[in-house]
């Protein structure tokens, strides 16, 4: 289960924003709300540090810290986190709170490789 978790956070990494989603977005109050087709809310919210926390109608609430070099840390209302940064060789990389790691990239043919 832990694989598919990291190899979803890194396509969702990879992929570049797709018109087709169709999610609506305005700011309110300092605050991003975003409704997608299905009926969905998500709100946004940043703090000082530049934090963003995602939550939904249902509860769930999802916390995104980005620090100077780019690197992302996720944690999830479960308590679950997962990290992403890209290394030297522009690989994405995703790696949970147990260490399991996965790389991917995108190769000349437009195929997400990862391994």
């Amino acid at each position: 289960m832990k694989n598919l978790v990291l190899t979803i956070a890194a396509l969702a990494a990879l992929a570049p924003p797709a018109a087709a989603q169709t999610v609506t977005c305005r700011t309110e109050a300092g605050r991003a709300i975003c409704h997608d087709v299905y009926g969905n809310v998500v709100t946004a919210t940043r703090d000082a540090l530049g934090n963003t926390t995602w939550s939904d109608q249902y509860g769930e609430e999802v916390k995104v810290r980005r620090d100077a070099m780019g690197n992302t840390t996720t944690k999830y209302s479960d308590g679950s986190s997962v990290s992403t940064r890209r290394d030297a060789m522009g690989n994405t990389v995703v790696r949970d709170e147990k260490g399991n790691t996965l790389r991917c990239r995108v190769d000349a043919m437009g195929k997400t490789r990862c391994r």
